[in-house]
């Protein structure tokens, strides 16, 4: 994923033959690296929150990761993805937990001194005196340069848990992404509206509003896996 402001579009569900094929006539993202990357995907899930948090074991950008929603138009939404808001597992302590607590207005957070695991910063999350949820998603991934500002991603979910129980899947669950690959931040309003628009080319072109794919985003997935919340967008106060 980009850094900085980025358009993007993600649905959950299944996927055609017709769509697989179009998707491997793009080139690989990364040329040089594997062709699925293998992760597992901590999210701590607040409802109604507009920040997407994860924590990445295995795979590619390993650590612990915000996410902004800032705007959306239709299925389209405008993200943020600031570097400094990606944290390596080596920078996990008590000062950085307290932080990120902080900004997702969570409080009671009983974080010890010194530096933490990867388990001992979920498990504090998960004994949180607040509505914080953790959830485990299992998923491979694959993503492809559908342009020169515009990547596609299809990633297969193949296990996920939330609040340490087994969420039940009606297999086979599949994510497809299209995103700018470039940052918008800088941007006009043109040029923010012309990155949109670029997305917006590519579902097309891959027909992805035919495809058995539900439009939503991470946030909206886990509120739904886990039967409660709304839309992080009614954080932004329209819905």
């Amino acid at each position: 994923m980009p850094n900085g402001i980025h358009w993007e579009w993600r649905g959950f569900g299944r996927v055609s033959d017709d769509f697989r094929r179009a998707f491997e006539c793009y080139p690989l993202r990364f040329e040089d690296g594997p062709l699925w990357d293998n992760t597992k995907d901590e999210y701590i899930w607040i409802p109604n929150s507009r920040i997407n948090v994860k924590l990445r074991l295995g795979g590619s950008q390993q650590g612990l990761k915000l996410k902004r929603l800032v705007d959306f138009n239709g299925d389209v939404e405008l993200w943020l993805e600031d570097p400094q808001e990606l944290f390596s597992l080596d920078k996990l302590d008590q000062t950085l937990l307290n932080e990120v607590a902080g900004k997702l207005g969570l409080s009671a957070m009983n974080v010890p001194p010194g530096r933490l695991t990867p388990s001992q910063v979920l498990e504090i999350f998960r004994t949180a005196k607040a509505s914080a949820i953790v959830a485990a998603v299992h998923k491979k991934r694959q993503s492809r340069q559908a342009g020169p500002r515009i990547q596609v991603e299809l990633a297969e979910i193949l296990r996920v848990t939330a609040g340490g129980k087994e969420i039940p899947l009606d297999f086979p669950v599949f994510s497809v992404a299209v995103e700018n690959s470039t940052d918008l931040s800088n941007a006009s309003p043109a040029s923010l509206a012309a990155g949109k628009d670029a997305v917006l080319a590519i579902i097309h072109s891959l027909n992805l509003t035919s495809e058995a794919l539900r439009p939503m985003n991470y946030l909206d997935a886990i509120a739904v896996w886990v039967g409660i919340g709304k839309s992080p967008r009614s954080a932004l106060g329209v819905l």
